[in-house]
């Protein structure tokens, strides 16, 4: 248990400072391009040139090459999917271990619902209804001093 939490803490920590270096290099490149218009423009062509010439790519985005990682994501995706179909796969073991772990935890027992007047369910109802007619029969039984049969 505290092996995961501290997991967690440090996978926290670490989104922390990389979403930190992201907008400092950003906050940067912003008073590079505010400072020195020209020199910038001329670094983010050679970015982009550099770019184009190793991967031949028509279009590569300035920062973090976006349309690659959505590639490299989508591809991830579609070999998790191939992957999952092969029960003998690690992807397919952990999915039905997550499975399996999740069905043996104990469920917490749902508490049962009182029948207010927009809950009444079918036998409770029905219930309801013959205990008002056996009241209004013994009512009538008793005015008339008869006793009153029903089929």
């Amino acid at each position: 248990m505290k092996a995961g939490y501290d997991a967690r803490v440090r996978a926290r920590e670490e989104k922390a400072r990389e979403r930190e270096e992201k907008e400092q290099a950003e906050r940067e490149e912003e008073r590079e391009r505010q400072h020195d218009l020209e020199a910038w423009s001329q670094k983010t062509r050679r970015e982009q040139e550099v770019c184009r010439q190793r991967d031949n790519i028509t279009f590569c985005t300035l920062t973090n090459n976006l349309s690659q990682r959505l590639m490299l994501k989508i591809n991830d995706r579609v070999k998790n999917k191939a992957a999952l179909s092969d029960r003998k796969s690690a992807a397919a073991q952990a999915r039905m271990k997550n499975i399996a772990s999740l069905a043996s935890e104990d469920k917490a027992v749902k508490k049962k619902r009182k029948a207010g007047p927009g809950k009444l369910n079918g036998r409770f109802l029905l219930d309801l209804l013959l205990n008002e007619f056996q009241t209004i029969l013994s009512e009538l039984m008793m005015r008339t001093g008869r006793s009153i049969e029903i089929l």
